[in-house]
């Protein structure tokens, strides 16, 4: 009798845990969830990256720390960030970059870079 119990218990037991033992996901699914997980962690580097570029540009430009750079030291400055700048591929962005250094650090370059950077941080990262 206690056999008969026992042997009942375990075959109600492997009733229920056989089905969570059961294939998993479909590849599709998986393939699919792997894709956005990938395009999402992109997004969050590209976002990352701007305000980077933000924090290490605005910054100075705030506390008046560019404004004690002499002409050369803040033009090392900004080419010490193209290339991260160009890393982002964003051609606006690079463009509006081109332009600030090119128009010897203009207020309204100032402006469009930064504009154009703040806007473009959550848009990455859609």
């Amino acid at each position: 009798m206690k056999k008969a119990i026992v042997i009942s218990i375990a075959l109600v037991l492997m009733l229920f845990l056989l089905p969570s033992c059961a294939a998993g996901v479909p590849q599709e699914e998986y393939d699919r969830v792997s894709s956005d997980l990938a395009a999402a962690e992109e997004q969050l580097e590209q976002g990352k990256t701007r305000i980077e570029i933000l924090n290490a540009i605005f910054i100075p430009a705030i506390t008046g720390e560019l404004d004690r750079m002499t002409e050369s030291e803040a033009v090392n400055y900004f080419l010490g960030w193209r290339d991260k700048i160009n890393a982002v591929g964003d051609p606006t962005l690079t463009a509006k970059f081109e332009t600030l250094i090119d128009s010897e650090f203009s207020d309204q370059a100032f402006t469009s870079f930064f504009i154009y950077l703040l806007e473009s941080i959550p848009e990455a990262l859609e």
